[in-house]
Order: C-alpha cells, then structure tokens, then sequence
C-alpha cells in the first residue's frame, strides 16, 4: 500500500540480509559456489564400471549353471601353463634317464646348433668332442676340490693319474685311481699359481690270466691308449671383511679357478637334461636371480 507522500511502501522482510550458514560454534562457514563444486559424475561413472566388471567376475566364478570349463581367457592361460609345464617335465625326465635312446643321449647335435646362434653368449662356438677322447676338469669350490672324469674312451681298463705342482715345478701332491674318473682337495694348499697334469692310461686285461683290480696290477703293464692333459689353477684366499661380528665365521675363504684358454665342449643331450635339473631346483630353492 502506497502512504499519503506517493512512496511505494516495501515488504520488511526483503531489506533482511540472506542467512549466512554457520556451523555449530556459531563461525561462518565458507560459501561454495557451483563452479568451485567438484565434478561428481566422471568419479561416479569410474565407480560404476569397477564395480560391473568386479560383479562380472565374481559372477563368472560363483556360477553354478553348468558352463563349460574353457570358456574364459584364463581358463585358456591356465591350460597352456599344465601343457607347457607337463611338456618340460617329461622332456627333462627322457633327457636325463637316456629314454629317447643312446644314440639321442650321445648327440651334441642340439648344443652344437644353439652355439652358433644368439642363445649362446660366449664368443667361441662350443667344440664337438661326441667321438674324440678327453678330459672334463673343473673346480668344486664349496667342496675345495678339483675333480676330472675322461670321456669316449676306448674299451679297456681306464687308470687316471694326477699331479699337482707349485709354480716352481715342485711336486704338492698326486694321485692315482683305477677309474676313468677322480678328484683331489686342494684346501691344504696355500693361495698361489699351481699346475695340474692329468694322465688317463686304458689297459687290455684280455690276454692275462689275472683282471686288473688295483694300480699295483698295471706296474708291469704297457697301456693300450693314453691321453696327457695339464692345466693352470690358481688358488686365492680372501679374508672375511665381516668377521669381526661374533657370530660369523672368520676363516679366511678359498677359492680356485682353472686356466683354460680352449673353446668349451658341446654338451650332448643327457648332459643337458640334467643341468635342466639343477636350474629348476635352482630357481625353486633360491629364485630367478640364483638360477
């Protein structure tokens, strides 16, 4: 209603000042705007989506409406992991025990093919001894002991003989065993440059009228075949830089190597299906690194 003056009367209640929320203690709490609000909907429709493809799986492994068993993709990965797994099983077993037959077990032919690819990273193609007599020697260092066993010989009696030398030509120690195979401990022998020489003698017992049973027996013998070898070792000795601790060991470890300068021998099949052996059980006790 206007007033005698001609001014418009007003409403009370506009000239109010809007309500400023507050919270409990009676501060005003600061006003969002619609701009500042986050955006909702992208968070929301992530949600949604994991949340289908969560309920789908759950779904696809609490169904009990007779679906067949190779249906999802990793029922195919699981098959090809049993397929792969059984095949490397039952390659390694018929390997290692010769059950692909002796002629198979004998072959370099696979290591031989693989050397001269990029498989194998040594520089020099491995060397194929399957018909040439001689000597694997290496170094057993948690037993300290150096050992040797001759291939390809020929039939007879086999005798191995070794010689260990100082770098001054001294004798150490030596050895002599009726076997085509031997070895000897070196963790007496102070650190140094050492020489081996190794020599297998094969004797034909078949026109005495005694066998052979002991090295005593081939004294008066000439043998048949012989194949010398010698090789480098040096012995080295380091300290423990831990064995101040009381509870480890402060012994002075040791460890040998052998000086050989000649391509590597191709490994035949057996002999790689029993390093398959040693790698798996490597890398089930100790893992990728140690295999």
């Amino acid at each position: 209603m206007a007033d005698l003056d001609g001014d418009v009367e007003t409403d009370d209640s506009s000239l109010e000042e809007e309500s400023i929320p507050t919270d409990d203690a009676g501060e005003e709490e600061p006003v969002v705007t619609e701009e500042e609000k986050p955006a909702v909907g992208e968070q929301e429709e992530k949600k949604d989506r994991i949340s289908k493809e969560l309920a789908a799986i759950r779904k696809r492994r609490t169904s009990t409406d007779g679906r067949r068993f190779p249906a999802a993709t990793e029922d195919y990965v699981l098959l090809m992991g049993l397929g792969y797994g059984g095949l490397y099983l039952l390659l390694l077993l018929g390997l290692s025990s010769g059950a692909f037959g002796d002629e198979m077990s004998k072959s370099t032919w696979f290591d031989s093919s693989m050397s001269e690819t990029f498989f194998d990273i040594s520089e020099e193609v491995c060397e194929d001894r399957s018909k040439t007599p001689w000597v694997h020697v290496y170094v057993d260092n948690n037993a300290l002991t150096v050992k040797m066993r001759a291939y390809n010989l020929p039939d007879g009696v086999p005798m191995t003989e070794w010689v260990l030398s100082d770098a001054d030509g001294v004798e150490v120690s030596n050895g002599s065993v009726l076997k085509e195979y031997t070895f000897f401990n070196f963790g007496a022998e102070s650190a140094g440059e050492y020489k081996i020489n190794i020599e297998i003698s094969v004797y034909n017992d078949s026109g005495l009228d005694y066998k052979i049973a002991s090295v005593d027996n081939t004294t008066n013998l000439t043998p048949e075949f012989t194949l010398p070898d010698s090789l480098d070792l040096t012995i080295a000795s380091e300290e423990n830089t831990m064995a101040f601790l009381p509870w480890v060991d402060a012994e002075a470890k040791k460890a040998g190597e052998l000086v050989d300068d000649g391509p590597r021998p191709c490994w035949n099949a057996q002999d790689l299906g029993n390093w398959g052996w040693v790698l798996m059980g490597a890398e089930l006790g100790g893992g990728r690194e140690t295999a």
